[in-house]
C-alpha cells in the first residue's frame, strides 16, 4: 500500500466511518494520557517502534511543555494588550489549536503507535499480530494527516493575525514571548509532520501489509 495518494494533509476524503473504525474527531479534549507507548515487555525494539519512542520522547513532550507555557502567557494577557492590532485573533486562534493539537497527540499515542509497535513486534517475533482496532492503517492515517493539515491552516490564521508573529508597538514582555514561542511551535510541528508524513507512516503500511498480508 502507497501513502502517496495521502500525503497531502489537507485533503478531505468525505463519508463516514466504517463500523470498528476509530473516531478521531471529538470535538472535545480527551483526558491527558501518559506520554509513553505501552508495549509487550518482551519486545526487541524495531525501527519504527524507536521511531514512535522519538517522536513521543522528543517532539510530543516538547509540544504539550510548549503548550503549557504557550496558554500561560496567553492567559497572563490583559485587556490592554489584546486590544492591540491581532493580539486577540492570535490568542483565541491557540486556544482552538492547543485543543486540537494534544487531542492529536493523545489520538496517537493511546491508539494509531500502540498498534503499529505491536504490527512489528508480532512481524519481528514471528507472533500473531493483535487485532487492529480498525479496518486498516490508511484510513487513520489519513485522518491524521488532515488532522495536521487543519492545525496548519489555524497557524496560517494565527500567523496572518500577528502580521508573521511581530508584536504591535506598545505589546508588553508577555506578547513578545508569546509571539516567538508561536513562531518556534511551528518550526517543530513542521518537523513532526514531516517525519510522520515521510517515516512513519509509509513505514507503517508497509509493515500492516507485511504482517497481514
Amino acid at each position: 500500500m502507497n501513502l502517496g495518494s495521502i500525503t497531502n494533509p489537507v485533503r478531505a476524503t468525505g463519508g463516514t466511518a466504517p463500523a470498528g473504525s476509530v473516531t478521531f474527531r471529538t470535538g472535545t479534549h480527551p483526558a491527558r494520557k501518559p506520554s509513553t507507548v505501552v508495549r509487550p515487555a518482551s519486545n526487541p525494539e524495531g525501527p519504527l517502534a524507536s521511531l514512535i519512542d522519538r517522536i513521543v520522547g522528543h517532539h510530543h513532550a516538547h509540544t504539550r511543555c510548549e503548550l503549557d507555557r504557550l496558554a500561560a502567557l496567553a492567559a497572563s494577557v490583559g485587556a490592554k494588550d489584546r486590544s492591540l492590532p491581532g493580539v486577540a485573533r492570535a490568542i483565541d486562534g491557540f486556544a482552538t489549536l492547543e485543543c486540537e493539537l494534544r487531542a492529536h497527540m493523545t489520538k496517537e499515542e493511546v491508539v494509531i503507535f500502540p498498534y503499529i509497535a505491536s504490527l512489528e513486534w508480532a512481524l519481528r517475533t514471528g507472533r500473531t499480530p493483535v487485532r487492529s482496532p480498525f479496518s486498516a492503517l490508511e484510513r487513520p492515517l489519513r485522518t491524521l494527516l488532515e488532522e495536521q493539515g487543519e492545525d496548519h491552516v489555524l497557524l496560517d490564521s494565527i500567523r496572518k493575525a500577528s502580521s508573521g508573529y511581530a508584536p504591535p508597538p506598545g505589546a508588553s514582555s508577555a506578547i513578545h514571548a508569546f509571539y516567538e514561542g508561536l513562531a518556534a511551535l511551528e518550526a517543530v510541528l513542521d518537523e513532526h509532520g514531516r517525519i510522520e508524513t515521510e517515516a512513519l507512516f509509509p513505514g507503517a503500511l508497509e509493515l500492516e501489509q507485511s504482517a497481514l498480508g
